[in-house]
């Protein structure tokens, strides 16, 4: 429940606010020039760890690292279906997160 929570919010922060909308903006300007990719992936690593801390999570850490660490650990059915979505959506980068998992921040 908590984890479908957590993209619920993630996605109303998206389209509900001018932040989440100049965000999409800036995305999309980053798929055509290069040297705003790295901006634009900072804006939204930090809007990640912003929700992660809201869900009593380790403020300095990924959504993606947080359900990778979940699946990995716990086996528990709702973070395997959660990371089957959230590599599906990152289908360019493989095993996204178990990859994004930040082994030192770990509480």
């Amino acid at each position: 429940m908590q984890i479908l929570l957590v993209g619920i919010i993630w996605f109303l922060s998206v389209i509900t606010s001018l932040k989440g909308w100049l965000k999409l903006l800036i995305a999309l300007i980053a798929l055509f020039y290069k040297p705003w990719r790295n901006y634009a992936l900072l804006i939204w690593v930090a809007d990640d760890q912003d929700i992660n801390a809201l869900f009593n999570g380790n403020p300095d850490q990924s959504i993606s690292g947080r359900v990778g660490y979940m699946a990995l650990t716990t086996k528990k059915r709702p973070w395997l279906i959660a990371q089957k979505i959230i590599n599906a959506v990152f289908f360019f980068q493989e095993n996204h997160c178990y990859n994004e998992i930040e082994w030192d921040r770990i509480k």
